[in-house]
């Protein structure tokens, strides 16, 4: 069997049969929901129109609270303060049309306020101030004055906060009446019970009987009852929240019944229609959809296999129509996007595999350059220091030169002792600073784990740099501490890293200025080096020695990085945190603060 004959069939069985048994069963139940709808919809409007009274009056309930609260505590001492609390609830309370405030023996502490009629005394005197004085605040019995289309409600609020205790009265207009009143009609009537079951509003309507409401005050409850003019009354009843009223909505018995047979009637209609309807409608769409159905499915199947670029060709003009088409763009899409994305994956392979390869060849010239720089700095280090030890060789030769000379041309005198001290002493000083040369001339600078003394780290340095510092005319003082401060630092490696620090310094010193270095702990688990010029230190010359230092310091702070170790110029902070001012410094032209190089304690 074809698929449009099994959905045509399909689609009239589905239809027909719960049409042809809900055309029995909504004969016999139609009435049942009318009359269920009937009396849902009396208790919705119920439940409505006791939320209406209970809104209205608890604005106004909500109203009263509020001024009495602006000033619980003064309220008894300043009759001020009590006149201008009556004036503002007349104004502000919506329906307040008098306003008294009375103490607990019904007496007025003050004039009472009224808006159109002066009808104070009345209100004081159904005013519940005993049951106001227990609760906070208390409703009344409602009462209607002759002429008055509106019931008035006595409200008593205490409004003190404690003795002597004051009680606030109010009779408010229950000018919602006027709205329930409206909703009256000869079928229709909602009914305001109070507490003891008398009718506010609706009590003179033909449906209303009140002694058969009266013991359903404060239930919900549908009612059903026989009124006065012997017409049988179907109705719903409500209690108002905050209050001990009672909303009952009544209307005729035969409306609601008449509403069922008129929805039996139509509904009988309804369902042989539907029923024809259904399965002709069921025979066409079935044969429609068949076609068309088919067709995209076997498409589908070809490019899910991977067939992109395959067309449905249905013409139609209705939505399936629409659905092939925009198949057929898919498919047509789905095949571009194909042959881009292998275009794309091969063109970016490619580039990755040179991108790669760019980086890789920079990185390692990178790496090279830096180790080239870092190494062309230490051997410039050495040179220097090489420099300045031939320096310090040259003067005790020619001592010794001198000495000899004398020796060789005196013969033996007794002062013959002396020179042949000297002699001795600037050979030993010789064998020093060789000594010296050759250690720090070493290829291998030590474990980068050693441990050494700053104290003789920094006294070695000094000694090594003290012939380049003499010979320009800057003096080199040197400060430590009786006790050890041990470094995690090479001792050979920090007498170059020393060395270039003060070699870089004294390059920027002028001629007779004066470097003091000391050192000490900064804080635990670091030793602090000080050097204070007292010149200033010039940033901007540009003399060759100057920028040679430069790198010197360049390559200076690489290797104390490498030990953990920081260089701290001149107004930089201590943490790093901030840049240095080098605006300031260029405009200045000199620095001539302290130098800080801090080692982590070994």
């Amino acid at each position: 069997m074809r698929l449009w004959l099994r959905l045509a069939l399909a689609l009239a069985a589905v239809a027909l049969l719960p049409l042809s048994l809900a055309g029995e069963w909504a004969r016999r139940t139609t009435r049942e929901q009318a009359l269920e709808a009937g009396r849902d919809a009396l208790e919705r409007e119920a439940h409505a129109v006791a939320d209406l009274v209970s809104r209205s009056l608890g604005e106004r309930l909500a109203g009263l609270r509020g001024w009495t609260g602006l000033y619980p505590e003064e309220l008894a001492l300043r009759p001020e303060l009590q006149e201008g609390l009556l004036k503002a609830v007349a104004r502000a309370v919506p329906g307040a049309s008098s306003v008294a405030l009375i103490d607990q023996r019904s007496v007025p502490v003050v004039e009472p306020t009224f808006v159109e009629f002066n009808r104070a005394t009345e209100l004081i005197g159904r005013l519940p101030v005993a049951a106001a004085l227990d609760h906070g605040l208390e409703i009344g019995t409602p009462y209607r004055y002759q002429g008055s289309p509106v019931p008035s409600l006595p409200v008593a609020l205490r409004a003190t906060a404690h003795e002597p205790w004051l009680i606030l009265g109010a009779e408010i207009e229950l000018d919602v009446v006027l709205d329930l009143r409206d909703r009256e009609t000869p079928d229709h009537v909602v009914v305001l019970l109070d507490g003891r079951g008398e009718t506010i509003v609706g009590g003179d309507h033909p449906l209303t009987n009140s002694a058969l409401l009266a013991p359903l005050i404060g239930n919900r409850a549908y009612v059903t009852y026989p009124a006065h003019s012997g017409l049988e009354v179907t109705g719903a009843t409500a209690p108002v929240e905050g209050t001990e009223w009672t909303v009952a909505v009544l209307v005729p018995h035969s409306a609601i019944d008449r509403t069922a047979r008129e929805i039996e009637l139509r509904l009988g209609w309804v369902v042989l229609l539907s029923a024809g309807l259904s399965v002709l409608a069921a025979f066409l769409l079935g044969r429609s959809l068949s076609a068309p159905i088919a067709t995209l499915r076997d498409v589908a199947v070809q490019v899910g296999e991977g067939n992109f670029g395959v067309r449905a060709e249905v013409a139609r003009s209705d939505e399936i129509g629409d659905l092939a088409r925009a198949f057929d763009r898919m498919s047509a899409r789905l095949a571009t996007n194909a042959r881009q994305i292998d275009a794309q994956r091969t063109e970016i392979e490619a580039f990755n595999r040179e991108l790669q390869s760019r980086v890789e060849r920079r990185t390692r010239e990178l790496r090279d350059a830096q180790d080239r720089l870092v190494r062309s700095g230490q051997l410039a280090a050495v040179a220097e220091v090489g420099a300045g030890l031939a320096h310090e060789l040259n003067n005790p030769l020619a001592g010794i030169l001198g000495a000899t000379q004398l020796l060789r041309s005196r013969g033996r005198d007794p002062r013959d002792a002396l020179l042949l001290a000297d002699l001795e002493r600037l050979a030993g000083r010789c064998r020093e600073v060789v000594s010296t040369m050759l250690r720090l001339s070493a290829a291998s600078s030590g474990s980068p784990a050693a441990h050494a003394d700053i104290r003789a780290v920094l006294s070695e340095a000094t000694h090594l740099v003290s012939g380049a510092f003499r010979q320009r005319g800057v003096a080199l003082k040197l400060h430590v501490s009786a006790e050890p401060l041990l470094v995690r630092c090479d001792p050979v490696a920090g007498s170059r890293l020393f060395a270039q620090i003060l070699n870089a310094l004294r390059a920027g010193l002028p001629d007779g200025a004066g470097l003091t270095v000391s050192a000490g702990r900064r804080s635990p688990g670091s030793v602090e080096i000080v050097l204070v010029p007292d010149r200033p230190v010039a940033l901007g010359d540009s003399r060759d020695d100057w920028m040679a230092a430069g790198l010197g310091l360049w390559v200076a702070r690489r290797l104390l990085d490498e030990i953990g170790g920081r260089l701290e110029e001149p107004n930089a902070p201590a943490d790093g945190t901030e840049e240095i001012d080098r605006t300031a410094l260029a405009a200045g032209g000199m620095v001539d603060a302290p130098w800080f190089v801090v080692l982590p304690e070994g």
